[in-house]
């Protein structure tokens, strides 16, 4: 639906300049330079590309890309893209780089909700090897969550005057859960990768 709406208006510039073109060769000229150019980058961006990017990737059904291909390809005609960005889009490149970016924000999500809920990030590594770039930084907020936990339970057994024991530990750990309690809906949340 938004990239009808977005087709739509793409082709009312389009009606708008030629319109232009046929009234005044100077009024047309300004009114060009104003339009604004669409971009590859924003013809992927638009939320129907992603979300079927992701369920093409949560469920394993890479076929579905297919139509959502033909489609990028005949918006970016109708919007004149350079030859270039056709080529890409009318290439098997497009399919890796959709895949590629849908698991790239599963692996997000499923970063975020592994240290939300006080998950360990070695099953998330597991899942996703397509961020293999990201482990490094990732791991590192795990690291930095895990030293915040032990943090506050020092302060518990401060408060309680009493060296630090595991109990504490559950303490800070529900505190921390409560905190971060969120229902996050996305959707990767439902893949079982």
């Amino acid at each position: 639906m938004v990239l009808l709406l977005f087709l739509v208006m793409a082709l009312l510039a389009i009606a708008t300049r030629l319109y232009l073109l046929t009234d005044s060769q100077q009024v047309a000229t300004t009114q060009y330079a104003n339009t604004h150019v669409v971009t590859l980058d924003t013809l992927l961006d638009v939320e129907e590309v992603r979300l079927t990017a992701l369920t093409a990737y949560i469920y394993d059904t890479p076929s579905e890309l297919i139509p959502l291909q033909a489609k990028l390809l005949d918006t970016a005609k109708q919007l004149s893209m350079s030859s270039a960005d056709i080529a890409f889009i009318n290439s098997p490149r497009l399919l890796t780089y959709l895949k590629f970016r849908a698991a790239r924000e599963c692996f997000e999500f499923a970063v975020d909700e592994a240290y939300q809920n006080l998950g360990v990030f070695a099953s998330v590594k597991v899942q996703y090897p397509e961020a293999s770039d990201l482990f490094a930084s990732a791991e590192a907020l795990f690291v930095k969550r895990d030293a915040i936990l032990q943090d506050i339970a020092l302060e518990i057994a401060e408060q309680e005057q009493q060296t630090l024991h595991h109990t504490h530990i559950e303490k800070a750990q529900a505190i921390w859960l409560a905190r971060a309690n969120r229902n996050i809906s996305h959707p990767c949340k439902t893949s079982t990768r």
